[in-house]
């Protein structure tokens, strides 16, 4: 989609923006700089900017460089997949320590244990605090806008999780 609407002039003609997975770091390369003035939102970018530059961001986005390079020499670099999937286990993690889960039956108590919880940033949390809603079982979390600019992601500003919170439209509880 990048490098098409780059290719139609549409990049030249107007402001372009949009959903941050246009611009995920793992793309970058093949966008190059046809994808330069792109302004997104994210709940991750891969930079050291805003509530992203802490050691523990720093000491996970190196963790990830390193296990990338056994098949890519350069390593990658993560993307919003990489964080959520990663943070999602951590989630789970602390869910079965909570409940004490030692099998199927206690399902009830694993979800009874993870409904409500907020996260503060940290190792197992790099991307910054977050919660999980009791009623829908939804997350919130930080977002970022940001501006690829020479290739790189740069923050613009970022939404604090307790602003993107809206009355659930289900109940789980």
């Amino acid at each position: 989609l990048g490098i098409q609407a780059y290719d139609l002039g549409l990049t030249r003609k107007y402001r372009w923006a949009g959903d941050g997975a246009i611009a995920e770091a793992t793309n970058l390369p093949a966008l190059g700089r046809k994808i330069d003035g792109f302004v997104g939102i994210n709940r991750y970018v891969p930079v050291f900017e805003s509530t992203l530059n802490t050691p523990f961001h720093r000491r996970w986005f190196q963790e990830v460089l390193e296990l990338t390079r056994k098949f890519e020499p350069k390593g990658v670099a993560p993307d919003r997949y990489v964080q959520s999937n990663y943070e999602a286990v951590n989630f789970l993690k602390l869910g079965i320590q909570r409940a004490g889960f030692r099998g199927r039956e206690d399902t009830p108590k694993l979800i009874e244990a993870l409904e409500g919880v907020e996260v503060r940033a940290g190792d197992d949390f790099p991307q910054g605090d977050k919660k999980l809603r009791r009623e829908d079982h939804q997350a919130f979390i930080d977002e970022f806008i940001f501006r690829i600019d020479a290739g790189r992601h740069h923050v613009i500003a970022r939404i604090p999780w307790q602003q993107t919170v809206r009355p659930p439209a289900c109940s789980f509880a």
